[in-house]
C-alpha cells in the first residue's frame, strides 16, 4: 500500500485541501510555513496521536521554548488553528484528517498487492476553555473511521443556503457518507487501539484487524521513522537517506544463491529423467493391460453370444410347448361344453323325479324334519358365538381376579387404598376364585353333544347364571362410583396408584442409572463431574466441537496428599471450571448462557488469567507450590485466583493470615488426581 492522497480540513493554518502524493515527496519552506504541521497530520493518521507513540513537532524541543512565547502543540490546538497563543477559529471547530491508501502496482503493469483502496479518517471536535488566565484548547470529541472507498475533500464539506462551504458536523459524518455509499463500507472505531489494529490490517491487505501488539509496534516504528534527524550536509543526507547502499557481499550471496539454484535444477532434471523412464515403463505396462483387457472382453462377448443362442433355442422350444398346451386347452373347453349340456339334461330329469316324489306323504314329512333339524343347527351355531365370547371374558375376569387377590396378599396397596384392605372385598374375591376351583362350565363340550334330554343342560345353565351374577357383582364393585365415599371408583383409584408407582419406579431407575454411572466412572478411574458440568461439556461439544472443552480438575495434581482436603475445600466448585481454546472462550460462554434455566458452569478466560498471573509474585508458602499442572491455562488460572493463599500450620495461624489454609484429618475425597478416596 502507498499513500495516494491526503485531505486536510481545519488543520492548523493549512486551508481545506487535498494533496496528491507521488513516489518521492519533498516538503520545503521557511520557518512557520507549515512543513511540521503537514507532517504531524500524517503522523496523527498513522499513530492516532497515541500518548505512548507520538508527540507533536518532534523536530523541536518545544518544552524549552515556552518561555519564549511558544505553546506545546496538541490535537485540539491544531484544529483551532493555534499560532503562538492566538487562535484562527476561536468559536470552536471540527477538523478532519483523511489518508487515501492504494495498493502498489507491480512493474510494467503487473499485478501488485491484493488489497483494496481505503480511506483512514480521524475527526476531532475542539473548543477554547477561557476559565483560566490563558485560553486553552480543549478536545470535545474524537472519532475514527476506516472507509473502504476513496474519499475526496467534498465528502467533508457542504454548501449552505448562501453558497458558503461549511465543514460537516462530526456526528453527521456517518449519515453523510451512507448517503453516498453502502453502510457496510463504513467502519467506526471508538478507541485508538481498535483503530490502529484495523488500519494496519488494511495496510496488509486484510479484511480484519491485526493483533494489538503488532499494531502498536508498527505505529511506533513509523513514528521513529518520522522523527527529526539533523542534516549535516546535503551529500550525507542523499547518500544515507535517498540512495541505496551497494554491498559486494550481497552480490556474492546472490551468485551463491544462483549456484545453489542451478544445482537444485540439475537435481530436479535428474529426478525428471527418472520420472520419464518410469512413465515410459508405465506406458508399456498400461498397453499390455489394455490388450489383455480387450482379449478378456472378446472372450466375454463370445460366451455371451453362445448363451444367447442357447436361450433362443430354449425360447423356441417353449413356444412349441405353449402351442400344444393351447390346443389341449381348446379341446378341454369343448369337452366342458358337452358336459354342461349333459348336466342340464340330468337336472331336468331330477326335477321331473322330484315332482313325482312329492306325491308320497311319508317322504314329505321326512323332508320337513330334515329341514327343521338343519334350521335348528344353524340357529344353535349363531347363538353359540356370543356365548363362547362371554366364556372367554369370564376366563379373563377369573385370571384378573387371581392377580388382584395375589396383589392384595403380597403388596401394601391396601394401605394406599383402604377399601382394598376390607375383609368384605377379600371374601368377595375368594367367592369369585371359587368358580375357577369348582370348574367352570365347558360350553364347547356341551355344544358338541346331541341332547335328547335337556334337564342336564338346564342344570348347567343355572350354574352359569349363578357364576355370571358373582362376576357381575365383583365387576360392579370395581367400576361403581357410588360405593366409594370419595366418589372415585376402585378401578380409577388403582389406576392412579399404578401411575404414581410407575413414576416412582422411573425416578428410582433414573437414580440407579446415575449411581451406576458414578460406579462406572469410579471403576474407570475417572473424575465424577457434577451434573451441571456434564451438561455444559455436552452443550459445548455439540454446538462448538472445535473449542475442545476440558475440566480444570483433570490437569491439576496435589503433590502432598496431606494438603489435598484443605486445598480442595478452599477452592470448592472452581475446580470444575471449563478450559477451552482461547479463540472460542466467548462463544463457549454464550453457549452456557443459552442453556435453558442457565448453568452454574463457568468458562476460564485464559488470556486474562495469564495477564493477572504475570502481575502476581508468589510467596514461598503459596499453596501453588503443592500443585503440578499439565495445562498452561490451568496454571495461570489457579495462580491468579489462589496464588496469594498461603500454607499455615493450624487454625490459630490462619487467623493471622489474610488468605491461607491448613491440613485437615485424613480420609478425604481426591478431586485433582486419581484415584478417588471416600471420606
Amino acid at each position: 500500500m502507498f499513500l495516494k492522497k491526503f485531505i486536510y480540513v481545519n488543520w492548523g493554518n493549512i486551508p481545506a485541501t487535498e494533496f496528491e502524493f507521488g513516489p518521492i515527496n519533498l516538503l520545503s519552506g521557511g520557518n512557520g510555513s507549515g512543513k511540521t504541521t503537514a507532517a504531524d497530520a500524517i503522523q496523527t493518521i498513522m499513530t492516532a496521536a497515541h500518548d505512548t507513540l507520538f508527540h507533536y513537532n518532534p523536530g523541536q524541543d518545544e518544552a524549552t521554548q515556552r518561555g519564549r512565547g511558544k505553546n506545546v502543540r496538541t490535537l485540539a490546538s491544531y484544529v483551532l488553528g493555534c499560532d503562538d497563543g492566538s487562535y484562527a477559529r476561536p468559536n470552536g471547530a471540527v477538523g478532519y484528517l483523511a489518508a487515501v491508501f492504494h495498493p502498489t502496482v507491480g512493474a510494467d503493469g503487473a499485478a501488485g498487492e491484493s488489497g483494496e483502496p481505503f480511506t483512514a479518517i480521524i475527526g476531532v471536535s475542539a473548543s477554547i476553555d477561557r476559565a483560566g488566565s490563558q485560553p486553552v484548547a480543549r478536545q470535545n470529541d474524537l472519532q475514527f473511521y476506516i472507509v473502504t472507498e476513496q474519499l475526496t475533500l467534498s465528502d467533508f464539506l457542504y454548501d449552505d443556503k448562501d453558497g458558503q462551504r461549511n465543514v460537516i458536523d462530526l456526528n453527521k459524518l456517518p449519515g453523510h457518507l451512507k448517503a453516498r455509499m453502502d453502510a457496510s463500507h463504513i467502519e467506526k472505531y471508538d478507541t485508538k487501539k481498535q483503530y490502529l489494529r484495523r488500519l494496519y490490517g488494511a495496510l496488509r491487505g486484510r479484511h480484519d484487524a491485526v493483533s494489538e501488539r503488532e499494531a502498536m509496534n508498527a505505529a511506533r516504528t513509523f513514528s521513529r521513522f518520522m522523527a527529526y534527524k539533523p542534516v549535516k550536509s546535503i551529500n550525507g543526507f542523499v547518500a544515507n537517506e535517498i540512495l541505496e547502499a551497494k554491498d559486494l557481499g550481497d552480490a556474492i550471496r546472490s551468485v551463491s544463491d544462483l549456484m545453489k539454484t542451478i544445482y537444485a535444477m540439475e537435481s530436479d532434471a535428474n529426478t525428471l529423467a527418472e520420472t520419464i523412464a518410469i512413465l515410459s515403463n508405465t506406458k508399456g505396462a498400461s498397453q499390455r493391460y489394455i490388450d489383455q483387457w480387450i482379449d478378456y472382453n472378446v472372450l466375454e462377448y463370445t460366451a455371451a453370444k453362445s448363451r444367447y443362442i442357447n436361450d433362443q433355442r430354449a425360447y423356441l422350444a417353449a413356444k412349441e410347448k405353449q402351442q400344444g398346451i393351447r390346443e389341449r386347452l381348446h379341446k378341454a373347453e369343448k369337452e366342458r361344453e358337452t358336459a354342461q349340456e349333459r348336466r342340464k339334461q340330468l337336472r331336468e330329469q331330477l326335477i321331473s323325479m322330484e315332482a313325482q316324489r312329492r306325491g308320497i306323504d311319508a317322504l314329505q314329512d321326512k323332508d320337513a324334519a330334515e329341514q327343521a333339524i338343519a334350521n335348528g343347527k344353524k340357529q344353535l351355531q349363531q347363538q353359540a358365538i356370543p356365548l363362547l365370547e362371554q366364556d372367554q371374558l369370564l376366563q379373563a375376569s377369573l385370571r384378573a381376579t387371581e392377580l388382584v387377590y395375589g396383589a392384595l396378599q403380597k403388596t401394601s396397596i391396601g394401605l394406599d387404598i383402604p377399601t382394598l384392605g376390607q375383609k368384605k372385598i377379600i371374601d368377595q374375591a375368594k367367592q369369585v376364585l371359587a368358580i375357577k376351583d369348582q370348574g367352570a362350565v365347558d360350553f364347547r363340550k356341551l355344544l358338541g353333544k346331541d341332547w335328547v334330554d335337556l334337564s342336564p343342560l338346564e342344570a348347567h345353565l343355572d350354574d352359569a347364571q349363578q357364576q355370571q351374577m358373582l362376576v357381575n357383582q365383583w365387576r360392579e364393585r370395581f367400576h361403581s362410583t357410588e360405593l366409594e365415599s370419595s366418589g372415585i371408583s376402585l378401578r380409577d383409584q388403582i389406576a392412579k396408584q399404578v401411575d404414581r408407582r410407575e413414576q416412582k419406579l422411573q425416578q428410582i431407575q433414573g437414580r440407579m442409572a446415575q449411581k451406576q454411572a458414578d460406579i462406572d466412572s469410579l471403576e474407570s478411574r475417572q473424575l465424577n463431574y457434577p451434573g451441571f458440568v456434564r451438561q455444559a461439556l455436552e452443550a459445548i461439544r455439540r454446538e462448538c466441537p472445535q473449542a475442545d472443552p476440558r475440566v480444570l480438575a483433570d490437569y491439576v495434581e496435589i503433590t502432598d496428599p496431606q494438603w489435598q482436603s484443605a486445598i480442595e475445600g478452599y477452592i470448592g466448585g472452581a475446580r470444575f471450571s471449563i478450559i477451552v481454546e482461547a479463540v472460542f472462550e466467548a462463544e463457549a460462554a454464550h453457549i452456557l448462557r443459552s442453556i435453558p434455566g442457565g448453568s452454574r458452569a463457568r468458562v476460564i478466560q485464559g488470556e486474562k488469567a495469564k495477564k493477572d498471573c504475570e502481575r502476581l509474585k508468589l510467596s514461598d508458602k503459596s499453596i501453588i507450590h503443592l500443585m503440578e499442572f499439565e495445562h498452561a491455562t490451568a496454571r495461570y488460572y489457579l495462580e491468579a485466583s489462589y496464588g496469594a493463599v498461603e500454607q499455615v500450620a493450624d487454625a490459630q495461624a490462619l487467623r493471622m493470615t489474610r488468605r491461607g489454609g491448613y491440613q485437615r484429618r485424613p480420609g478425604f475425597r481426591c478431586v485433582f488426581s486419581l484415584p478417588l478416596r471416600s471420606g
